[in-house]
């Protein structure tokens, strides 16, 4: 059976994406979103709205 791995143990798929990556992260590091308060139940339409808005400010997701 061949192994998936290479000799560093990462999955070959793996390494192709954190190469990638590699370009594109800034030297300062990934950015960090503002935090957002838990849920007390159901989220409300306020708590879902900060997740989005935390989410594309940091540039996880598009605005």
């Amino acid at each position: 059976m061949k192994k998936n791995f290479d000799m560093s143990g990462i999955p070959p798929k793996v390494r192709e994406i954190l190469e990638d990556f590699d370009g594109r992260i800034p030297a300062s590091g990934m950015k960090q979103g503002a935090a957002v308060a838990d849920a007390a139940a159901a989220p409300t339409q306020t708590e879902f709205n900060a997740l989005l808005k935390s989410l594309r400010d940091a540039g996880i997701i598009a605005k």
